[in-house]
């Protein structure tokens, strides 16, 4: 009885969550995560890397998956989004490298 109270509970609460942010767009601007911005315009920003628990090989891992992309050099941008996963903008003219 008692854990089914508590999760009638946490579904009730995500809901009027949902509901409120919908609603109210101040109250989604404080309870909505943003993308974090890992690799802007090619440079990686270890602050930001250190901030979310990320390093170099978890951007070149979310690459290779998505766009066949083998070096960090290859990457314009890089964001971590809210959902988790890393979203990559390959740079048009990548050299290949010898």
């Amino acid at each position: 009885m008692h854990a089914a109270l508590v999760i009638v509970t946490l579904v009730l609460l995500q809901r009027s969550s949902d509901f409120l942010a919908w609603r109210f767009t101040p109250f989604a601007r404080v309870t909505e995560e943003v993308p974090s911005l890992l690799v802007p315009d090619g440079a990686r920003l270890r602050q930001a890397l250190d901030l979310d628990r990320l390093d170099e090989s978890d951007i070149v891992a979310a690459d290779r998956k998505d766009q066949g992309l083998e070096r960090l050099d290859q990457v314009k941008s890089a964001a971590l989004e809210s959902s988790g996963e890393i979203t990559v903008v390959p740079r048009q003219h990548a050299a290949p490298q010898a």
